[in-house]
Parts: structure tokens; sequence; C-alpha cells
């Protein structure tokens, strides 16, 4: 809804006066009415400067519509260009050829073509070999059957060990548990089957996952105000999940296997029995060694195994949950089951000069997705069904040869594709972050601090900060903790958010004031603490330091800006690795050296001293770089480079074209497409001839002699895409001309209907304000010059033959209608009109593109000499009413109008507000007289009543 405020807001009303307290009079109404005048006046002028609005806008509705008709059909990127000549020759080409598909541009010639297809373009493809995921294995671990619960006891932790195996019944149970705890400061209770521990128990992470789930607790569980419910489930098991082509099944071991007499094959037996049960014969099947080896396996060509579940059925399996035949896109580098292993933590290659870096770290997404939208050319794609890769050239056509393939660190391509014929392995390799599994503290930073008050204890686990705070306590809580205490309370809450590895604390602060602090990472994580200390310049302030160690608590235990990144003096046996007491031997390049029980990593680095291998510690890995050498470590040395046992430096591969773990190369092949008997050779399926766009989809089928057999193209001009484009421009026109005519044509009903000012709009509703707003608009522009100026100029256009053409509209089926309400619309006879293109289509299209005084270039002449939005050039409703946003929105005529409406309106304001002050303030002095007077009255009057 419109509104301008077309009346002056100020009203006559003043709070500066007495408002005919004293006289009586009606001062308000009085000032109005003298004031009404003025106020007229300036509603007049927002009346004017409304209709001025409403006409602009009008106008500019105009200038759009006019712009978007010429754009649409005159414009140089419109598709219905009826001023370019290329509209008027499109073309269409059809064909019943499956073995291609066929389109044509404006420069086809009509006519024929007979076309054949006798060999597709193709990519490049280089297809690795075959099963390149090796087989899900294990090593089964009977003792996870093992059902061992531990508790401890009291502040001394006393421990108390029960042997679960085998109970299945309430009343095992209860005679197990008193067994254990009799002579023991807690006791055991029984009521309505629930048990209950009384006492200060916790459970100790040293209890096995089978007798956690028996007993219906966890790691680090306690008491509860001296008591330990228990939610015992006698039919535990170690479970684990098998999912074969998407079926996921549960396999559950008992307890009960946990004997004497149990053995591999009996768990063997079991297993399959159970995998039978749930998928039938040969689908998935497990092998078990003597020495407890186990495999799995399916006879089905193509099937997929997937392992997860329960961490007690895996333990006991000795499989990592997800292991799979398949490879996980979502699984990093370090965590693909590749029967080629993965040699060194860093794997650097090019493909086609563009060079690549990924860690163990990174995803196998990853991997394909930065190959793939890299400059390469190249795709990278994994196959589940025949568990291969394969790299494929992104654009068609033979490339003369193969890919260039070229590593220079690990050996990832091999691992993924085999053996590439020219492919060496890189003649670097790295080892995984060496990471100790002890981080040592420091004495001396919080040799001072023997209470804590509270505090934080900051650690950063794997990149991530971790903070862990210890709040202050009442006096009546035993007001400060002792440094056992608050050890307590930080490993709480590190297990609680790292949790256990085999059955210990993962990441757990052990040790104590009198031997020293040390930091136990159990999980393979990478530790740090960052540098708190005080500084004095460069040197240490150690009495500050030891001062914020108070709070600071990483500080009181000894832990300032150390991680456990392996130094070069930290033995290996800290990395993890087992050393037998005679040592490990390892081979470089025919050399052999031995790696004693005590070595550091420096010593092993020291071990390729006098080799053809160059070994460097730095950065936390072990860096190798050798040409043409193999370096071949022990199993227990070998997992420190990723578990493979034969780094293979700067070696040439395997190849051998029959080999199936060899990758096979296929050349790409250009595509052949015979024309009109002319043979043409592309690296692509599409190619242009004369104006038609011919794309291959598959080979051309053969005659009984093996000839490829011809099949036609007929290419005709597209009639009816010409008969649509000219009939949407007629409809089009006539719908622009017809608002034209409704509105010169129309009543000029605005004169009986100014615009409302806004003391009248407050007593209309807001449909009553729409419905009178719609009369004082219509017929503002009635017999406007300038739009009927428009109107007879294009209606005398469009029934004039241009000069030069043979043709006029209503020589091709276009005519003027003969009504009188029409106003000069056209009729189009679609019929006629796709016969005249058809017989004479030069003379159509020189009618509407023949040069200056084609039908076209009148038409834009014509529109823009009324709607132009160029400043250079402006059309003659851009002049009056200009354009939004543009410089002639405030140089228009109407623009101009409209400033010196509003200056008019500012000085009638500035005057209503003189000459209402001056009327109030003559009021208010009649007002102040006649209370003198009144005032003087009563003193006489009470004079004579004394």
């Amino acid at each position: 809804m419109s509104s301008i405020g077309s009346r002056y807001t100020n009203s006559a009303y003043s709070n500066h006066g007495m408002s005919g307290l004293v006289s009586g009079l009606d001062t308000e109404g009085m000032v109005e009415a003298m004031l009404s005048n003025t106020q007229n006046k300036i509603d007049k002028q927002m009346a004017a400067k409304q209709q001025l609005l409403w006409r602009q806008s009008m106008y500019r509705d105009i200038i759009t519509q006019m712009n978007t008709f010429r754009n649409t059909f005159f414009g140089a990127t419109s598709k219905t260009n009826l001023s370019s000549s290329a509209f008027f020759n499109t073309m269409s080409a059809t064909t019943n050829s499956k073995a291609f598909k066929v389109s044509a541009s404006s420069s086809a010639l009509t006519g024929d073509m007979k076309v054949k297809i006798e060999q597709l373009a193709s990519s490049a493809k280089l297809e690795g070999k075959e099963k390149i995921t090796s087989d899900i294995t294990g090593q089964v671990d009977m003792s996870a059957l093992q059902s061992k619960a531990v508790f401890e006891l009291g502040e001394n932790g006393e421990k108390v060990i029960v042997d679960l195996t085998g109970v299945n019944t309430e009343e095992d149970m209860k005679a197990a548990l008193e067994k254990a705890f009799e002579g023991t400061t807690a006791s055991v209770e029984l009521k309505d089957g629930k048990f209950t521990l009384n006492g200060d128990i916790k459970i100790s992470a040293e209890s096995s996952q089978m007798a956690l789930e028996k007993l219906g607790v966890s790691y680090g569980q306690e008491d509860k105000e001296t008591k330990l419910e228990l939610k015992v489930k006698y039919d535990a098991s170690a479970d684990f999940k098998v999912n074969v082509n998407g079926q996921i099944k549960t396999i559950s071991i008992s307890d009960e296997f946990y004997s004497k007499d149990v053995n591999y094959s009996k768990l063997q037996d079991e297993i399959n029995r159970q995998l039978k049960n749930h998928y039938g014969a040969g689908w998935a099947e497990v092998t078990i060694d003597g020495d407890g080896a186990l495999k799995f396996s399916s006879t089905k060509e193509g099937t997929t195994i997937n392992i997860g579940g329960d961490s007690d059925g895996l333990a006991l399996i000795g499989v990592k949950n997800g292991a799979s035949n398949r490879l996980n896109r979502n699984l990093t580098l370090g965590e693909l089951n590749l029967k080629q292993p993965l040699q060194g933590n860093t794997f650097k290659f090019s493909i086609n000069d563009v060079d690549f870096t990924f860690t163990k770290d990174t995803t196998l997404n990853e991997v394909i997705k930065q190959i793939n939208n890299s400059n390469a050319g190249v795709r990278l794609n994994y196959s589940g069904l025949t568990d291969s890769f394969s790299l494929e050239a992104t654009s068609t056509g033979q490339r003369g040869g193969n890919f260039e393939l070229k590593q220079t660190e690990g050996n990832l391509l091999n691992s993924l594709l085999g053996d590439v014929q020219g492919l060496k392995t890189g003649e670097k390799a790295s080892s995984d972050n060496l990471i100790s599994n002890t981080i040592t503290g420091n004495s001396k930073y919080g040799s001072t601090v023997k209470e804590i008050e509270e505090g934080k204890f900051n650690i950063t686990v794997n990149g991530q900060a971790v903070e862990i705070s210890i709040p202050k306590r009442s006096e009546e809580d035993g007001g400060k903790y002792t440094k056992e205490e608050v050890q307590d309370i930080i490993n709480k809450e590190l297990a609680s958010k790292f949790g256990y590895k085999d059955g210990k604390q993962a990441i757990e602060l052990v040790g104590n004031e009198s031997s020293g602090y040390k930091m136990e990472v159990r999980n393979g994580a990478k530790v740090s603490f960052t540098d708190e200390a005080v500084y004095d310049g460069d040197e240490l302030d150690l009495t500050a330091t030891q001062k914020k160690a108070d709070k600071t608590l990483q500080l009181a235990f000894g832990f300032n800006n150390t991680d456990n990144i392996a130094k070069e003096d930290t033995k290996l046996y800290e990395l993890g690795v087992e050393i037998p007491d005679g040592g490990l031997k390892i081979d470089i390049g025919g050399t052999k050296k031995t790696i004693s029980r005590d070595a550091t990593v420096a010593d092993l680095v020291k071990a390729f001293e006098g080799t053809d291998v160059k070994a460097e510690y730095k950065d936390g890995q072990i860096h190798l770089e050798g040409t043409g050498v193999d370096v071949k470590l022990p199993k227990e040395l070998a997992k420190i480079f990723g578990g493979n046992e034969t780094i293979r430096l700067g070696q040439e591969s395997n190849y051998d074209p029959d080999d199936p773990n060899s990758a096979k190369f296929t050349d790409g092949s250009n595509s052949i497409i015979v024309v009109n008997g002319n043979r043409i050779e592309r690296n692509s399926n599409v190619v242009e001839v004369e104006g038609v766009t011919i794309t291959a989809t598959e080979v051309s089928k053969k005659d009984e002699n093996g000839d490829f057999i011809e099949e036609t193209v007929t290419i005709t001009r597209d009639t009816d895409k010409i008969v649509e484009g000219i009939t949407n421009f007629v409809n089009e026109y006539n719908k622009m001309i017809d608002d034209l005519n409704k509105l010169v044509n129309a009543k000029a009903t605005y004169r009986e209907y100014p615009p409302l000012t806004d003391a009248q709009k407050k007593e209309m509703s807001e449909k009553e304000i729409e419905l009178w707003e719609e009369k004082s608009k219509e017929g503002l522009l009635r017999k406007d010059d300038i739009l009927s100026g428009f109107l007879t100029d294009i209606r005398t256009l469009l029934y004039t033959k241009p000069e030069g053409s043979d043709l006029a509209l209503y020589n091709i089926g276009i005519e003027t209608s003969e009504k009188w309400e029409d106003r000069g619309k056209l009729i189009i006879d679609e019929d006629k009109l796709k016969a005249a293109i058809e017989a004479n289509p030069e003379g159509v299209q020189e009618l509407f593109t023949g040069g200056q005084d084609s039908l076209s270039n009148m038409m834009m002449k014509t529109i823009d000499g009324v709607a132009n939005t160029s400043s250079g050039s402006p059309g003659s409703l851009v002049v009056l009413a200009g354009v939004a946003g543009k410089a002639s929105d405030s140089a228009s005529t109407l623009s101009q109008q409209l400033k010196k409406i509003e200056e008019q309106i500012k000085n009638l304001q500035k005057k209503y507000e003189t000459e209402k002050n001056r009327y109030w303030k003559k009021f208010n002095s009649l007002e102040t007289t006649l209370s003198s007077l009144n005032a003087q009255s009563n003193w006489l009057m009470s004079q004579f009543t004394m």
C-alpha cells in the first residue's frame, strides 16, 4: 500500500500554553482553523508529489518492459535473435542410428550425409593386480575368554582376585565371590537375585573384559557409599561381528571354552559351525593353525568379509576392528590391509610430472580425491569386485606410451597397483613417528610443592589440548590436597578421556615424590607439555617457576616443555621394540648388523654407517636413503617401518607381463569415423563436419561381408523452431502494446480520486485505501505524448515493407487485426508463415535482417528512441523519468520537478510552524491577562464580604 504522508505531521496543538483553561475557548480548534489555508497548500503539494512519483514508477516499468522485449528478440546473446541470420538458419540433423548422435549448427547445409563408426576413442589405462588386499588374519589369544576380576580394597589397594571362568549360575557366583572376599574388609550380599559388594572397593584395570561383562562393571568403577552394585550376566561371551556381503551376524564364544581341554581346533570348529549356520557353506570360513594363527577366507568369488564388534571378541581372535578383505576408503593408509606392505611413513611420487605427498595418516579416500582433482590428467579408481586399482587417463585417444610414474619416497604406487613396468620404489623411506611409552618428569620444577590448594593440569594428546581442573575444596573436606590425591584425580580424568589398553590405563601418571613421576603412554599417542617455566632473560628463574607450580600442576609433577617423541638416547624397548638377549640382526644390502637389547635410536642409525644406505634421525623419524639396495629387518624392528620386513630402496619392480602381480597397460585409441567416404581420425568420440556434430557411442554394425554399414544423416532447416521464435515475438509484441494502450486510453479517474492525506487514511481500512489508490493512479498516463507516438510509429513500421526487401509481414502470414479494440495487435497464421519460410527462407531472413532498413533494425531504433538507458543517447522516456541506480535517476525531468515540489513543501512547513507559534503566543497572552483580571475581581469581591 502506497503512502507518502500527504499531511504535515506537526498539528496545530501546542503544549506551551494554557489552551483555554481561563477563557474557555477551543484554542486548538481555533489555531487549526487559522492554519487551514497553509495546511491545504501543503496537502496540495504533497498530492502533486505523490502523483509524480506514481507517474515516474509507471514510466520506469514501461522502460523495463520495452528493453526486455528488445533483448529477448534482438539481443546478441538471445536464442531468438531475429536480427541474426543464424536464427533463420537453425538446422536440424536426424538419424536412426544407434551408433552415433548428431546435431547441426547454422552453418550446416541441407541434404543427406553418410556416416559409419569404425572405431571408438578410448582412454589409456593402467590396470593394477587383482586382490591387493591381504587375507583377514589374527593371532588367537585364548586368555581373552578368561573371566578374572581384580578388585582393589581400601587406601592401600589390597588386591582381591576372583576367577569367574565357567561360573554361570547364581549359586556358583555367590560361592566364588564369598570365597575371594573371605577375611577381607569387604563382604558379599545377595538379595532378590542382586549382588552387592560392601566396603571400600575399586575395579582394577587388570580385570579381563569377560569378567567385567559378567559382573556388569567397568574399569575404574568405585563403590558408592561403600556399596558396589553388580549387574551380573551369566551368559557373558566373547562376541565379534562378521559382515559377509552386507549381512551382519554375531559370533559368540562363551568362557566355557577356556579350559584345559580346549584347543585351537575346537575353537575353529565352533566359529565355523556358527558361520555355516548364519551364511551357509563356503561363504565365510576360518582356519586356525597349531600356533593360533587365524585366517578368514571364502570359496565364493567376489565375496566381501568385514570383521568388527566387541573388544573381548576381537581380542580372542586377534583381529583389528574394521578388518576386511576389501579396502575401506575411509581408513588411513596405515590401517589398510595390503598384501604388499607399505614401507615407511611418508610417500612421495609424481604422476605425469604432478607431485603428491601422503603419510600413513592420510585416508585412502583423500589420496584418491587429490589425485583425481589434480592436473595429472588421470583418475585413480578402486573396484571392490576385483579388489584392484586402475589408473585411467581423463582424456581419450592414443598416448603413444605409458603413464609417467615416479616414486621418490616409499612404495605406495606398488602397493596399490602392483609391479609397474619402469617404476622403481622410492630411494627414500622414513619410519613411523617414534613414540616413547614414557615421559620422565624433572623433579626440580615441583620439588617445593608438597600440598596443592587448587590448579590445572594441562596436557596435549595427539594435538588435542586437555585441561584437568583441580577445584578448591573446603576445610571440612580436608582443605589442601596431597600430591597423591591430585595424582589420583588426574588419572581418573585421563582414564575417562582415553580409556584402557591391554587391561591398563592408556595414559597414566605414575610414580611418587621420592622416586619421581612419569607419564606412561600405552596407546601409542603423541603426548606433550608446553613450556610454562618462568625465565629471567634466557636463564630459568627456578624460584618463580616453583612458585608457579603451586597452581600449574604439570610443573608440580615435573613436566615442562617435553614430549614422548623419541630422542637419540631413547632405548628401542621404550618404543615397544622387543629385543631378545641375543639382539636383532638386520641385513643392509648384504651387510649384516646386530642391534643389542639396550640399543638406542642413535645405535640403530649408527648401524647403517659403512653401508650403501644413509640413515638419519630427524623430526622423530628415522630416514633411510639408498639406490638399488634392500634393507631386511626382523619383524620386531619392521613394525616401526610400517610392518614391512623388506624395505626396497630405489629398486626396479619385478615386472613380468605374464605375472598376475604386474600391472597391465592398455594404450588409448583414436576414433575412426567415415563421413561420405572420407576417413576421419580423432582423439575424441566427437567430431564436427561441415556444421554437423557427430558423437560416436558405439561401433557401427557390419554386413555379411564384414564391412561396416553406412547410415544416413538428414540435415534440414528447422522450420518449426523459426516459426516458434517468430510466434513468440508476435505474442510478446501484442502483450506490450496492449499494456501501453490500456495506459494511454484509460479514463482519467485520478482527477476525482486525489491522493489521500494521512488524516484521511486513518479513517479508512487497508482494502479501502488500496481501491482508492487504484483509482488515484488510473489515467495518469492518458494520451501521453511519448507513448502515443511510440504506438503510432511501431504500428506503421510493422505494416511497411522494408526497403530492399521483397516481403512484408503481411506476405508471410502476419497481419494487423481489423478489430478497432485491438488497436494494432498482430494476428499470425502459423501455417502460412511456415509455408513462406520453406518456400523462400532467404526472403524471410532478409525481411528481418537485411541491413539498416530491416524490420529488426528499425524496431530496435524505435524502441531505443524511447527506452534506451545509455547515458550517451538516452530515450525520451529515460530523459523524462530516469532509471533507478543510474545517472539518469537524479537528472531526469520528473526528478527535477520532484525536487522543486519538495522545496515548496519545506518552505510551507516552515511557514506553518511560524504561524502556529505566533497564534499560540497571542492566545497565551490572552489567557494570562484574563487570569490576572479574574484574580483582581476575586479580591474586590472578598473586600465587600468582610
